[in-house]
């Protein structure tokens, strides 16, 4: 996978020359009587808000007739391919293996004082309820596309088309992050929507989320439920097995959990029934760790954990809190929280009061189709 990078400092390059060495069984065959050289190369790159240092190490013992290549790649984008390309040319000019390791140096956080947060509807009020928690000093930008949801029917086309717009709306804020809680975006939209907000950082909910059900599950089968258009895409199938290749995962569509919750029908016989029909299946698979694939669905984790108490529930709030916290620095007063909404149900102001307890500085529709301006289109041509 491709990491965007950009050089920040010139390379730095050391040549030892020595005679001796150790001649263990890894160097036998080897001409001891010829000098060992050992050519080292140092750069830093910026990685989004890391500083990185790479250390190019070549060692080999073999006679000093050719000039030391020296690694001075432009000021520019690099990425992990060009590795492949450094390790060819250092291996062809001294016929040697190349080694290189990434580490992360010590380096001073980014602060951000705005984060941007958008969903279909009501469901990234658990993201926002979560991270206003955690982090009280920031301003928060909320928009919920209440007049177009679900997503979780939409076409991939269509789903990128509209996650653009509410970008380019949030980027009117002034934001320093943008989180994506919408597990549909997510699945479909993460790298356009990279591409489109330039500098600024966005982080979506499946790798998240992912990541914590592989920490959480016990006997390693993990149940996901999610939209029809999140499942069929396969991204946190995909991202499980990558992260453990040895997990069972078991997958099903639940698409009328989100009208459920958009409704505020978050608890009795009727969610209950709707909650079974999709569980059940799942549950005979033996799963002990359940992935709540779309960020309406932990409106309802309250009512599922009463009806499945032995069930573990993921969910992606809390893990990226923990990216947050971890990568950047935020101010510790005066936040304030703005809601907007394409359309606004009952049902989205009942929900925004139950879990902002009505804490937050106004709630104001918008429309998206005037205000959209697509900037990095044009821009580009």
């Amino acid at each position: 996978m491709a990491i965007p990078c950009l050089l920040i400092y010139p390379s730095s390059i050391t040549l030892r020359v020595s005679r001796s060495r150790s001649r263990g069984k890894k160097n036998q065959g080897v001409d001891h009587s010829l000098p060992f050289l050992c050519l080292t190369s140092t750069f830093s790159l910026r990685v989004g808000v890391r500083i990185v240092q790479v250390k190019v190490r070549v060692c080999e013992r073999r006679e000093l007739a050719i000039p030391c290549p020296l690694f001075s790649p432009p000021v520019s984008t690099l990425n992990t391919e060009h590795f492949s390309t450094i390790s060819m040319q250092l291996y062809v000019a001294l016929r040697c293996p190349l080694y290189y390791t990434l580490q992360v140096m010590n380096r001073e956080k980014v602060f951000v004082k705005r984060i941007g947060i958008f969903d279909s509807g009501a469901g990234g009020l658990t993201v926002l309820k979560e991270l206003r928690n955690a982090l009280p000093g920031v301003k928060y930008y909320y928009l919920g596309d209440t007049a177009r949801l679900p997503y979780g029917t939409k076409s991939s086309e269509t789903i990128i088309r509209y996650t653009k717009q509410n970008v380019s709306f949030l980027l009117t804020k002034g934001i320093d992050v943008l989180i994506v809680a919408c597990n549909t975006a997510s699945a479909y939209a993460i790298p356009a929507l990279r591409e489109y907000a330039g500098n600024i950082p966005v982080t979506g909910v499946i790798h998240p989320g992912a990541r914590r059900a592989v920490d959480a599950t016990e006997n390693g089968r993990i149940g996901i439920i999610g939209t029809q258009a999140t499942i069929s895409s396969d991204k946190y199938q995909k991202k499980l097995i990558e992260l453990n290749p040895d997990l069972k995962v078991f997958s099903a569509p639940a698409p009328l959990l989100v009208p459920l919750v958009e409704e505020g029908l978050i608890s009795g016989e009727i969610p209950e029934k709707v909650i079974s029909m999709y569980l059940e299946p799942l549950l005979e698979e033996n799963i002990d760790t359940l992935i709540l694939g779309c960020t309406h669905y932990p409106i309802l984790k309250q009512t599922i954990r009463e009806m499945y108490p032995a069930l573990c529930l993921v969910d992606s709030a809390e893990p990226i809190r923990d990216i947050l916290l971890k990568e950047y620095r935020f101010p510790n007063r005066n936040g304030k929280t703005e809601i907007y909404v394409t359309d606004y149900p009952e049902g989205f102001g009942l929900l925004s009061q139950r879990f902002l307890e009505g804490n937050f500085d106004k709630i104001e529709h918008i429309d998206l189709q005037k205000l959209w301006r697509p900037h990095y289109e044009k821009k580009s041509k």
